[in-house]
């Protein structure tokens, strides 16, 4: 008797403790719906509450969880670092592509200085001997909108200007009086300089160019410059 009674505790405590009970046999697993140390049985999840049994099941999914856990972080890592660095590529073709245009539109008010320079010199010109069709284009060329112009049409544009003033200022000064030399040369240095002008801002043009287009060619950039159409920029080429 006082072995069947202790019979239920002795093998609670061998299932708990790893052991066997007495007589050297394994435990029964009692039928589902029975009591085993006082606890319900589960046999479809060998699960018995209060510890007795680990439920592999539910242990695989908690790992299975974790791992998808994890896996999602590293997804969501992965995005957030290619936006960070999208977003830095892009503001940093932005910043570039405007300083570019910036250096543009310098480019185009010396040029226009330069321009009405030679417009004002031209009205106070009367005429030359046999230069009339040279004062007829040098006027055209200067009331032209170059702001309408592209980089390569401008350049082409700026080296007939010169070679047109070129032989306009030798005509004048082969031409005119002994006092009117130094009017004509005082005239002309003026005129240079506005070209000394009109090449530093050209210079400055063709460096932020060069600083655009070789980001615009660097990775990971070239692929936001292609995804957002960013295109490169047209050296200004020197007269």
């Amino acid at each position: 008797m006082l072995q069947g009674d202790f019979l239920p505790s002795i093998v609670c405590a061998s299932l708990f403790f790893g052991r066997r009970p007495p007589g050297g046999r394994s435990a029964e697993i009692p039928p589902e719906g029975e009591d085993f140390c006082g606890l319900p049985f589960y046999s479809s999840g060998e699960k018995v509450h209060g510890g007795c049994w680990t439920d592999r099941r539910f242990s695989r999914r908690r790992e299975v969880l974790v791992e998808r856990f994890f896996f999602a972080v590293f997804l969501v890592s992965t995005f957030l670092l290619a936006l960070v660095f999208s977003v830095r590529a892009y503001n940093g073709l932005v910043r570039l592509r405007d300083f570019c245009d910036e250096a543009w539109n310098g480019v185009l008010r010396t040029v226009r200085r330069r321009r009405a320079a030679v417009s004002r010199l031209l009205e106070g010109v009367a005429g030359l001997p046999g230069k009339e069709v040279l004062l007829t284009s040098l006027k055209m060329s200067c009331a032209q909108n170059v702001g309408a112009w592209k980089v390569g049409d401008l350049a082409s544009a700026e080296a007939a200007l010169s070679d047109e003033l070129s032989s306009f200022w030798a005509c004048a000064l082969e031409n005119c009086g002994p006092g009117e030399r130094d009017e004509w040369t005082c005239i002309r240095g003026d005129l240079s300089a506005l070209r000394a002008d009109a090449e530093m801002a050209r210079d400055y043009y063709n460096a932020t160019a060069r600083d655009y287009n070789t980001r615009l060619r660097q990775f990971p950039s070239n692929l936001i410059g292609r995804m957002f159409r960013f295109g490169e920029a047209e050296y200004f080429e020197s007269d």
